[in-house]
């Protein structure tokens, strides 16, 4: 009896993994959202062993918005779906493109603090997976959401964080040092700084006390649009 062709063995048995793997991570890469997600559902069907690998480059960027109930949002925070929140790679919050400037004003006097912690509770269900989270357009002026983010198991492993926080009496400079010193594997930081007129912004350089080994920091006053950057080698 002749020995069983391996071509007509399952498609994992026959490939190694670590060459699975890059060729997901691959397709990962796909700049079209819609051509990745459909490849991800493809790849997801061809197998059982195919179906991690397919979750992966379904999920691998995902972007939320904040000017209203976003569903996907509600839907990845739940705890029954920590499986897709666990295969996200960059995390985006952002506002919907037709926001109007009186909807960007909403997010920073709390009309849309809801909708911002449930995005919170998204990167809370992300893991150590996640490498990206850009939420410039989003404003947090509570130290309670960064310290949320912060201490979320994903933070150690973040290497490319933006954030735009509000300066003042419920988020002081003092708890943006101590949230930011929890990213420890952070590369690249863009810190937007809304002032409340009061405090002193040039303690902003205060966050140097947190450590990190950063290639790149951007500070940007969005009052004066004075930029600092530091690092960058």
């Amino acid at each position: 009896q002749q020995p069983q062709n391996p071509l007509l063995r399952s498609p994992i048995s026959r490939l190694p993994r670590e060459l699975l793997d890059e060729v997901f991570e691959y397709l990962e890469n796909v700049e079209d959202n819609s051509e990745r997600i459909k490849v991800g559902k493809t790849v997801s069907l061809v197998c059982r062993d195919w179906l991690d690998g397919g979750r992966r480059i379904i999920w691998a960027e995902v972007t939320l918005y904040c000017d209203g109930v976003d569903e996907l949002a509600v839907k990845l925070a739940q705890a029954q779906n920590k499986h897709l929140t666990a295969s996200i790679r960059e995390l985006y919050i952002m506002m919907n493109d037709s926001a109007s400037e009186d909807n960007a004003s909403a997010v920073s006097d709390g009309s849309f603090s809801g909708a911002l912690v449930t995005a919170v509770q998204v990167i809370e269900g992300c893991s150590s997976r996640l490498k990206t989270v850009g939420a410039r357009e989003v404003v947090i002026a509570d130290s309670a959401s960064l310290e949320r983010i912060a201490r979320s198991s994903a933070a150690p492993a973040l290497a490319d964080l933006a954030l735009n926080v509000q300066v003042g009496s419920a988020c002081s400079l003092i708890a943006i040092a101590s949230a930011l010193s929890r990213f420890v594997g952070l590369s690249v930081l863009h810190l937007f700084v809304e002032w409340d007129g009061r405090s002193d912004l040039s303690q902003l350089l205060s966050i140097r006390t947190a450590s990190l080994q950063l290639k790149s920091l951007v500070l940007v006053d969005d009052q004066t649009e004075d930029m600092a950057v530091l690092g960058g080698g």
